[in-house]
């Protein structure tokens, strides 16, 4: 449960599972956040340096204010889906184990999502990624000798 943590700022100790259920954007405030970085950005790409000192220091603080902005709402953005990325490669580790091993098996997969802790930052697996492709598939077996 919960705890507001005693500082200058509201904080709360929370347990993982509300740290992660904190984290995840629903498709609703997935959009809202995307309409704020999409209205900063905007704003930002209208903004006039001016002609003078004045203008030109009010145009730069506003600029970084507006990059600061579109970067904590990507940050939201960036946690939420490696959140989502995890647990898609949770849930499919499971199956994949249940298909491959008669004593998991038997054992819901839902029970081995619920029990796991394995967390994929996205810069660690990314399938994409050429290098990853030219790792040798690990259920590949060797050549077989004809002699």
């Amino acid at each position: 449960m919960a705890h507001l943590k005693v500082n200058l700022f509201a904080s709360w100790k929370l347990s993982e599972e509300e740290e992660i259920q904190g984290k995840m954007l629903t498709t609703a405030q997935l959009m809202v956040v995307q309409n704020y970085i999409a209205e900063a950005a905007a704003e930002k790409l209208l903004l006039d340096p001016g002609s003078t000192k004045k203008e030109l220091k009010v145009f730069t603080k506003t600029e970084a204010a507006l990059a600061a902005r579109i970067a904590a709402y990507q940050y939201i953005i960036d946690e939420s889906a490696c959140i989502e990325d995890n647990q898609r490669y949770v849930a499919e580790a499971a199956i994949a184990a249940a298909t491959l091993d008669p004593a998991i098996r038997s054992t819901p997969v839902m029970e081995i999502f619920a029990t796991s802790s394995v967390v994929v930052e996205p810069e660690e697996f990314n399938i994409e990624d050429p290098a990853y492709l030219d790792t040798p598939d690990l259920l590949e077996l060797p050549p077989q000798s004809t002699t």
